[in-house]
């Protein structure tokens, strides 16, 4: 494959308020910086049965991609905020429309989170809508529940079920590894659709040290995270792996894109997407 720079393609830009720099600054969306001469082309993409519109910069976009939830998991620090927000940010410039579905949690508001001008606010776990635990665990509009560092997390069932949503990649998040299997069955036989797992992992001292120096965060909730962490890893080596489970070292924390591109190789070649 050839690979070309779409650098010229359609990025949002934003204004956020920088701690370093004491003011405002102008960031791409999704922050997606250069990687090697894997890039996935627009050009890799193929014209399935006529299923592509041409935009006004000529760029081949896909008019009905089938309905892919991509759920990203692993341990607390292993940066699956980080790669959702890249892997929406490239399915966009590749003219794929992505999308998080919301939400919610019972956790309280963290600093910040309240406000719609900060830094983080594109990354899925920055976006919860936040609910008491009556509220979340009563309401039958909210599927996938589960509990994480004592809260209570779910989605909204209409971002799966909406047939005009169906055209959308969706990228989430899920915490709890002993409940994801029956979550991706739920979507697959009751919303029809295809779900990839992805586990991300890095090596222990690498999440010991991203609790450590991860802002704004208590002491006491980094110990907890921590625990839980080291629970997470065992469960992972317990688990089997194949099929549409992908598991995927994210130890290159210089340059994420390079793994977000590399998993959204692996999910375009398995639907077909790439030539």
């Amino acid at each position: 494959m050839n690979a070309r720079d779409v650098d010229g393609h359609r990025i949002t830009l934003l204004l956020y308020f920088s701690s370093s720099t004491k003011g405002w600054d102008v960031r791409s969306l999704y922050d997606v910086r250069r990687v090697g001469d894997e890039k996935i082309d627009i050009s890799d993409i193929p014209d399935m049965d006529n299923n592509v519109i041409i935009d006004k910069s000529g760029i081949n976009v896909l008019k009905d991609p089938p309905g892919i939830l991509i759920m990203l998991c692993g341990p607390s620090a292993v940066g699956k905020d980080a790669i959702a927000s890249r892997m929406r940010g490239r399915l966009d410039q590749l003219g794929i429309e992505a999308q998080f579905p919301q939400k919610y949690t019972t956790r309280p508001i963290r600093k910040q989170e309240d406000t719609p001008i900060d830094g983080r606010w594109f990354e899925p776990s920055s976006q919860y809508e936040f609910l008491t635990d009556d509220e979340l665990n009563t309401r039958d509009d909210i599927i996938g529940k589960y509990n994480k560092f004592g809260y209570s997390y779910g989605f909204d069932k209409k971002w799966f079920k909406n047939k005009s949503l169906m055209n959308k990649f969706l990228i989430c998040i899920y915490g709890d590894l002993y409940l994801l299997a029956d979550f991706k069955k739920e979507i697959e036989e009751k919303y029809a659709r295809k779900v990839f797992v992805v586990f991300l992992q890095a090596p222990d001292k690498d999440l010991h040290t991203r609790l450590d120096t991860r802002p704004g965060m208590p002491g006491d909730v980094i110990e907890i995270r921590k625990k839980e962490m080291i629970r997470d890893i065992a469960r992972l080596e317990r688990m089997h792996f194949g099929g549409d489970y992908i598991r995927i070292d994210n130890s290159n924390t210089d340059n994420p894109d390079e793994v977000s591109e590399k998993l959204l190789r692996r999910v375009l070649e398995e639907i077909g997407y790439l030539t």
